[in-house]
């Protein structure tokens, strides 16, 4: 189980991860989740939710806590995608059912391809660094 300060530390160490500091803080982002801290309070945000950036759940948290960082970012974004996936066959759906635009519905499709070959390629490189873990006795 790590702490807050250690999944802070492991995000400043990945050289995927963007440097984002602002006025106050120290941040980094990685795949829509922004890691900050300032002094010793370190808060992650999705930024693919809305507008303004939301503070992760409780469970999400959770999940950095006990993954670590990139792992936690994995989790994350397969939750991201899914929730995308979501939106895009609700708007296929509502749009069969009332225009029938058949460019929208392609480009809704294409969409919808898009995201299931991003979801898949981060489910992979999840489940080699779950495989990794476990193989060197690590969580």
């Amino acid at each position: 189980m790590y702490k807050l300060v250690d999944v802070y530390r492991q995000a400043e160490t990945d050289e995927v991860s963007i440097k984002v500091d602002g006025p106050g803080y120290v941040g980094r982002l990685r795949q829509g989740i922004k890691i900050t801290k300032e002094e010793n309070i370190v808060n992650i945000f999705n930024t693919t939710k809305g507008v303004f950036y939301r503070e992760i759940s409780k469970g999400d948290y959770q999940t950095f806590m006990e993954y670590g960082w990139v792992v936690g970012i994995y989790k994350m974004s397969l939750s991201n995608k899914k929730r995308k996936l979501g939106l895009i066959e609700s708007k296929i759906r509502s749009e069969v059912n009332s225009r029938k635009n058949d460019k929208h519905i392609k480009s809704l499709k294409k969409s919808r391809t898009e995201i299931l070959k991003e979801y898949n390629t981060i489910r992979k490189k999840l489940n080699q660094l779950l495989i990794k873990s476990n193989t060197n006795g690590n969580n």
